[in-house]
């Protein structure tokens, strides 16, 4: 584990999003309280930035119309 003040430092730096979550690490595993919460942030964050690149892919266009 990276110092939390060192992590921030780097998080802000770098301007990435970043999550907490009260607990342990294994606390986001399946099963554990706070596994759905991540999950859902994930997937999220991948929708945010994964569609306009995939929506803007010649190939995703050759995927629609061969579909």
């Amino acid at each position: 584990m990276a110092p939390a003040l060192a992590a921030a430092k780097a998080a802000f730096a770098a301007q990435v999003e970043v999550r907490h979550y009260p607990g342990d690490h294994f606390d986001l595993f399946s099963g554990k309280p706070f596994h759905e919460p991540a999950v859902k942030h994930a997937v999220s964050f991948l929708v945010r930035h994964l569609a306009p690149v995939l929506e803007s892919s010649p190939s995703a266009e050759r995927e629609v119309a061969h579909g």
